[in-house]
């Protein structure tokens, strides 16, 4: 019987070539047990995933003399993972907090955040998961966090404009990143590179309303050049704020496409999310297994170009779409 392993399970192995330390490739192993679909035509590959997280456990376990360490799995929920990353104390709590609809631990002291804390974004009608990771520093940097990290579909790295030292913490933060193997980028084709996972990210500068905040700003700006986008905001007022969720919306690359039987009216509350460049034949694939060969034609309502119009299937859609399927 056949494994018909899903397009995620792939994407999650190739993880795997950026993994570094035995705890990071144990939580790749456990992630793709967690993707993998539940029967037989996967009982093997199952058994030889838990004998690879064997063999590691006791590698970590041989160097460290302890049999156990701590493994964060965090299931992706909403129309996209956006993990949060930053240095103690950065303000990432007060973040998710002004962001989602979650009640973090809000501390004014290092290291309040022990382990992932999850909220939603709720942009106009979808919700986006964001994950605030424990802090990261030249003392405390354990392979889970990155692995997750890679996982994501946006990183959003976050500075403190009311650091003095905000560059040397900047500087530091990307090096701990390139220790992990990871690129923070900007928009754009994400081209394989031999040594590094490259991942789209955006530059948060907190507390952008701290004495000082502007020459601080400035630098970073110029040390990151366009290498990512660079928004300064501050959680505690809150402004920034919208417009940072505009531009995670924007970085995640995806589109609204709404549906509508024949006659009937446009559901707006529950759009289908897809990637930029996606076909109408994807999204028949999407909804149904069956739609790819049944389908007869396609009305499409697109604003200001089309009013029902019987289009190709290999039409790529747009923001809010209205699709109609006919079937045979």
């Amino acid at each position: 019987m056949p494994a018909n392993l899903p397009p995620p399970y792939y994407e999650k192995e190739r993880e795997l070539k950026f993994a570094q330390t035995p705890e990071e490739k144990i939580q790749i192993f456990m992630e793709l047990l967690a993707i993998m679909p539940k029967h037989k035509g996967t009982d093997k590959l199952k058994g030889d995933l838990r004998a690879k997280i064997s063999k590691f456990r006791k590698e970590i376990g041989k160097k460290s003399g302890v049999s156990r360490f701590d493994f964060y799995h965090v299931s992706k929920e909403g129309a996209a993972q956006v993990v949060m990353l930053g240095s103690p104390n950065t303000g990432k709590s007060q973040i998710l907090k002004v962001l989602t609809n979650a009640e973090p631990e809000v501390r004014n002291y290092p290291f309040t955040t022990q382990k992932p804390q999850v909220g939603m974004i709720l942009y106009e009608n979808i919700q986006l998961q964001l994950v605030d990771m424990p802090p990261i520093s030249k003392d405390y940097a354990p392979g889970w966090i990155f692995g997750i990290a890679r996982g994501s579909d946006l990183l959003l790295l976050v500075l403190d404009l009311k650091k003095e030292s905000v560059i040397e913490s900047m500087q530091t933060f990307m090096a701990l990143l390139e220790s992990a193997r990871i690129e923070p980028i900007a928009n754009g084709t994400l081209t394989e590179n031999q040594d590094l996972m490259l991942k789209k990210a955006i530059f948060v500068c907190n507390k952008g309303d701290s004495p000082g905040a502007d020459a601080r700003y400035a630098e970073i700006l110029k040390q990151l050049k366009k290498k990512c986008p660079v928004l300064r905001i501050s959680a505690a007022t809150g402004n920034g704020v919208e417009k940072l969720k505009d531009e995670i919306f924007n970085r995640l690359e995806i589109i609204r496409v709404y549906t509508k039987p024949p006659h009937r009216d446009i559901d707006r509350s529950r759009p289908y999310v897809l990637k930029k460049g996606s076909k109408i034949i994807e999204l028949a694939a999407q909804i149904h297994k069956d739609f790819r060969t049944s389908l007869k034609y396609v009305r499409l309502w697109r604003q200001g170009k089309y009013k029902g119009m019987r289009i190709d299937r290999d039409e790529i859609l747009q923001d809010h779409d209205i699709v109609e399927f006919h079937t045979k």
